[in-house]
């Protein structure tokens, strides 16, 4: 029976509503102001501190439904004092709610504490009753804060009954609800109401700790100054077992109609990394709601989130910080056939990676969702052997959280990774901003060209270009020192002596040049060669030109390029040319050749004449069985390319003609990549039309690897691997010549003779490690 008076001096009055959840889970203790709190395990939770009564113990209690195969669970049962039971209601048409009658009015003045933890999409109200049953005040919840809020009632209103109601049409499941009234002293010592013990790994209960704020001299003040705290922890069924999670090579393609069990021995229970200090390296976690559990009843049940630890060395006091990680959604784009090159199209293939959404990435039934994880090892980290988890968590509208934990195990090799400027493999990757502005309001900002020059640089393609037609602003040239970019490229020569034509590679063009066009180019070039040296970065500059162009072109191609090296005989040239012939003694000190042509005869006389040969790739080779980059390729012969490239020693440098070149179709928008409908799926048009104004042609990620997000540069799973391959290559490159060409054999020897296997691809590259650290060591 509750008391019909109570001890003078100041009432605390608590509504606590506590939720019972799956044993074994552990919830996120709630981070409410003032509070000091404590886990203790249910069955060792004290009893209650001296002057606190429980006012709704064994009171009448109702409920809008019972559960129907769990008849036990009353609305009785939330105020039993057990918090190993519940009640449970059904998922009501309307309302669903419980009451409490404590039997007698009293006052109330409740102060709300919130919590900004991630929430549940549900609405929750608290109502305070008279005896009468007349409503005296009512404060909601748009979401509940995962499984804790607090609710604040502005006045002292007087009330009997407590009823929470649950909006949605759903399951209100409470473990325990209790009224506390906690009679105080004459007086505050240390103004302190009363302490807290919270939070238990099965069950939860609340009591509140709330610093007054008051010097109370009277009974009076005193009561004015009660306060009350509603603390409502909702109570949701225990998520079982719902989702296949496995870890996978980030050289493999994830569909999304593929499972864990597609991949057979790939994929793996925990997340096994082996890097170089400095170096990055990529895995993808595969999530997939079981689709005969009640969580995908819901077109869109559930959001993962992950939350990764820091990694711990195993033998010092090193460890890697957590903001070391980053990951994203891979999502698709939808790419269609074209007769450009061969097995194009195919739907729904995954290439961007978007940054997941705050609330969490959808899940969806029936479709696996990769999330793309990246760890960026410190370039001072200790070598040797860290372990940590990354934590991935399931919150779903209907169900408690699912928390899944993925083992990590990182070993770091007392390597360190070259930076771009130390790198022994050069490379040029064309980067041209000019049209950036079209996706960002008309208008390009520095901040938000900048954020794209550093973009490039972190995947080691700084933001140099080959295609100038016209002089860059000289600040370009300050950012791409800043980030160590070893090739500058001043201009493209023909562009300088024809300026306004457009190339075509056709002989004509490139025949025979006039003196005059010879000086029109010296005039472009002598005052921007003053700005480079004054910069200190003329020995980083080039200037390229006759890309692609035919043998009939040599005799202008000997003009212009001579009339460089003429004036400054350390100024590097550079020339994409696939010729059958290559006269060594042509004025192009770096000949860049399409990689399938090859040849190792003409190579070596060129080596031999003190000049350097890069290979690239392009829209060619477009043979299904080849190497390319193509969405549509298999992801590992994105990476295999650059290990051809590490197998001959005497290539120094890779070449591609763009990383975001974005041309749509005259009807296209131009407009930074989104989600459909909060899927995986974009609204991207893979689609490039390099070749326009001809719109019969078209390639599926040609001439890019990121895309334009609303806050700057996206990357793209082909981009990832790009950087991982040209990190391999300088940790191949670390090897004598002979050993790292048996290792790089083992994986590929041509453009269409390699392996599939990701497995074997991590298992030489462990092996070039092994043998560069006993090579330093010895």
């Amino acid at each position: 029976m509750l008391p019909r008076s109570l001890p003078v001096g100041l009432l605390v009055f608590t509504v606590v509503i506590a939720a019972k959840v799956s044993s074994g889970r552990r919830l996120k203790p709630s981070c409410i102001p003032f509070l000091e709190a404590e886990e203790v395990p249910a069955r060792d939770m004290p009893r209650p501190l001296s002057g606190i009564m429980n006012l709704a113990l064994h009171k009448r209690a109702t409920q809008s439904s019972v559960y129907p195969h769990t008849l036990s669970s009353v609305a009785a049962k939330a105020v039993d004092g057990n918090f190993r039971s519940q009640s449970h209601t059904q998922r009501d048409a309307h309302e669903t709610r419980r009451e409490a009658d404590l039997l007698t009015q009293s006052v109330i003045k409740p102060v709300a504490i919130s919590n900004p933890l991630d929430c549940y999409r549900t609405h929750v109200d608290v109502k305070l009753f008279d005896s009468a049953h007349q409503s005296v005040m009512v404060e909601s919840c748009e979401s509940l804060l995962r499984a804790v809020y607090t609710f604040q009632f502005d006045s002292m209103p007087e009330a009997r009954y407590v009823r929470v109601t649950l909006h949605r049409r759903n399951c209100l499941s409470l473990a325990e609800v209790k009224v506390l009234v906690t009679a105080i002293g004459e007086h505050f010592e240390e103004n302190r109401l009363c302490h807290l013990k919270k939070k238990t790994t099965t069950s939860t209960i609340t009591l509140v700790c709330k610093t007054c704020g008051l010097k109370c001299k009277s009974q009076t003040e005193m009561m004015r100054a009660a306060e009350v705290l509603v603390v409502l922890r909702l109570s949701l069924p225990a998520q079982p077992t719902s989702v296949d999670l496995c870890v996978l090579p980030a050289t493999v393609h994830v569909h999304q109609n593929e499972t864990c069990s597609s991949f057979h021995d790939l994929a793996a229970g925990s997340i096994d990394i082996a890097a170089m200090k400095g170096e990055t390296e990529n895995r993808q976690l595969i999530v997939r709601l079981k689709s005969s559990t009640a969580v995908v009843e819901e077109s869109a049940a559930s959001l993962a989130k992950i939350n990764f630890s820091p990694l711990h060395h195993q033998n010092s006091a090193f460890s890697i910080n957590k903001t070391s990680w980053q990951y994203w959604q891979v999502c698709y784009v939808d790419c269609k056939f074209t007769t450009k090159y061969r097995s194009s199209g195919g739907g729904w293939r995954p290439d961007p990676l978007l940054d997941p959404p705050d609330i969490g990435v959808a899940l969806y039934k029936g479709l696996s969702q990769p999330l793309w994880v990246q760890l960026r090892v410190p370039r001072d980290a200790a070598p040797g052997l860290y372990t940590g988890h990354v934590v991935v968590t399931f919150n779903s509208t209907r169900l408690a959280p699912l928390i899944l934990t993925v083992p990590v195990k990182l070993t770091v090799w007392n390597i360190t990774v070259p930076t771009i400027r130390d790198a022994k493999f050069s490379n040029i990757f064309s980067f041209t901003y000019s049209h950036l502005g079209r996706y960002y309001g008309g208008n390009l900002t520095d901040d938000m060209k900048k954020r794209y020059f550093s973009f490039v640089a972190q995947q080691r393609i700084p933001g140099d270009t080959l295609f100038l037609s016209q002089l860059r602003p000289i600040e370009d040239y300050e950012i791409l020192a800043s980030q160590g970019a070893q090739w500058m490229n001043l201009i493209e020569l023909n562009f300088a002596a024809n300026p306004g034509t457009k190339i075509s590679r056709d002989e004509s063009y490139c025949r025979n040049y006039s003196q005059s066009q010879i000086n029109r180019m010296m005039e472009v070039l002598v005052p921007r060669v003053a700005q480079m040296e004054k910069l200190g970065l003329f020995n980083r500059s080039y200037v390229s030109g006759f890309d692609e162009s035919p043998a009939a072109c040599e005799y202008g191609l000997r003009q212009l390029f001579g009339a460089v090296k003429s004036k400054w005989p350390s100024l590097r040239t550079v020339a994409v040319l696939n010729w059958d012939h290559m006269p060594t003694d042509l004025p192009v000190d770096v000949w860049v050749q399409i990689y399938y042509l090859y040849d190792a005869s003409r190579a070596e006389a060129w080596l031999k004449a003190g000049k350097e040969q890069w290979w690239y790739h392009s829209i060619g080779p477009g043979g299904s069985k080849q190497l390319n980059t193509f969405i549509e390729r298999p992801l590992i012969r994105t990476r295999l390319l650059f290990w051809l490239g590490a197998g001959n020693f005497g290539v120094s440098g890779w070449l591609y003609y763009g990383v975001d070149i974005w041309r749509g179709p005259p009807h296209r928008t131009r407009t930074v990549i989104k989600r459909i409908d909060n899927t995986a799926k974009t609204d991207w048009d893979p689609a490039n039309y390099v070749w326009l104004p001809r719109h019969d042609i078209f390639a599926n990620g040609d001439g890019y690897f990121l895309y334009p997000g609303p806050e700057g540069p996206l990357p793209s799973v082909r981009l990832h691997n790009i950087c991982d391959g040209l990190e391999d290559v300088e940790l191949l490159r670390m090897l004598p010549e002979d050993k790292a060409r048996n290792l790089v054999r083992q994986l590929v020897r041509s453009s269409t003779d390699f392996t599939k296997n990701p497995a074997l691809m991590e298992s030489t590259r462990r092996s070039a490690a092994e043998a560069v650290t006993a090579m330093l060591a010895g």
